[in-house]
């Protein structure tokens, strides 16, 4: 009776090529063994290097004191800078939306502006008053456009030029006229 020779697995060595690499592998294994310094001489490495190192600030907080016996705040630094981060992530996402609905101030008017003269709305007043981007600028145009806002206008004067201010939205729609002459 003969015994059956085994196929190796996928991905497993024929014997053959497995006992001939260990061989090769104790030869290495040799050959690495004289390079290895001695124990004395690593030992002086090491202690060399841990007196030389000096771990920075953040090293130390994160990760202790490079003092035997000080922790520093070592096992506490990544809990505290974390619950730190999330109190002002968390104060910032809730304040950010009150902030940023403070209304802006309006620019000064413009010497030319007479101030007994009151803005004509041409919006309504909700949507003028819940504009947070609005702007006065000062501006001429011709007298027979009072008519497009539904001001009277003499057909004799309507070549010439009016001052006024306009306010004005974020988006650039005239919300108010001011008539300065």
């Amino acid at each position: 009776m003969t015994t059956p020779t085994l196929k190796p697995l996928p991905g497993e060595m024929p014997p053959e090529q497995a006992e001939q690499l260990d061989r090769q592998l104790d030869v290495l294994r040799g050959a690495t063994a004289s390079l290895a310094p001695d124990a004395k001489l690593q030992a002086a490495l090491i202690a060399n290097w841990k007196r030389k190192a000096n771990p920075g600030l953040l090293s130390r907080l994160i990760g202790g004191s490079s003092k035997p016996g000080n922790a520093g705040w070592g096992q506490f630094g990544v809990p505290a800078a974390a619950l730190t981060l999330s109190l002002g992530f968390a104060g910032w996402m809730s304040l950010a939306p009150i902030v940023s609905h403070v209304p802006k101030p309006l620019p000064e008017a413009t010497t030319n502006t007479s101030a007994d003269a009151p803005f004509i709305a041409l919006q309504p007043m909700e949507r003028i008053a819940m504009e947070r981007d609005a702007t006065v600028v000062s501006t001429t145009f011709p007298r027979a456009m009072l008519a497009n806002y539904g001001l009277p206008v003499s057909p004799e004067r309507a070549g010439e030029p009016v001052r006024a201010d306009m306010l004005l939205s974020g988006s650039g729609q005239p919300l108010a006229l001011r008539i300065i002459e």
